[in-house]
């Protein structure tokens, strides 16, 4: 099992660690200009941390089934933000079959159901000068955000974990209570991400 720590506070660093075994990427920061990369490959595991911008950092995991892309990066007009930084991820299914046994779960896993129907949830109203968020997914995944909470960073346990699992089936729809429309599949697997709204962050 492979363990990966990668954040906006440090986005020139992942540390990897497999059992007793660790290991570093390693980039230039943000605010130096020349691009870098590093890689690590072990079978069909493959890891790169790259800087395709002076204020973006890209951590790729990638196991042949799966692919993960994390990107570290300043808000726009950084200045004028304090210097925040967020996180963007996103997942994208790179072999038909990868859910075949174990259908994935966990508030985005549970998004790559087959179903070719998209279920809108909760979501924030952005008006005004000040916004204060609440919407949390609800309608649009199954139970409630608490039930996804993990007690440690590393932990694999939580209401519908199916890290252990040897089969599971995808989740059922049809208990949802949002709002279900059918949308068009293309020749590309499907891919699910987190908000990409700076004001999501």
């Amino acid at each position: 099992m492979l363990q990966i720590g990668f954040n906006t506070t440090r986005p020139d660093v992942a540390q990897l660690t497999m059992g007793q075994r660790s290991t570093a990427l390693a980039i230039s920061g943000f605010g130096v200009n020349e691009a870098t990369i590093d890689t690590f490959n072990q079978g069909d595991l493959v890891l790169t941390l790259s800087k395709p911008h002076m204020n973006t950092a890209v951590l790729e995991v990638s196991d042949g089934s799966w692919q993960m892309v994390c990107k570290a990066r300043l808000y726009p007009y950084s200045t004028a933000n304090k210097e925040k930084k967020r996180l963007d991820i996103a997942f994208k299914q790179l072999k038909q079959d990868a859910a075949a046994k174990v259908a994935p779960h966990g508030l985005v896993g549970q998004t790559f159901d087959g179903d070719n129907v998209a279920v809108d949830g909760a979501q924030d109203d952005y008006k005004g000068p000040v916004v204060v968020t609440k919407a949390m997914g609800e309608g649009a995944i199954e139970g409630k955000a608490s039930d996804y909470a993990v007690p440690t960073p590393y932990s694999v346990d939580f209401t519908y974990s199916r890290f252990y699992a040897e089969s599971a089936t995808p989740r059922d729809i049809s208990k949802l209570t949002g709002q279900k429309k059918k949308v068009k599949v293309g020749p590309k697997l499907e891919a699910a991400s987190t908000n990409d709204n700076p004001t999501d962050a």
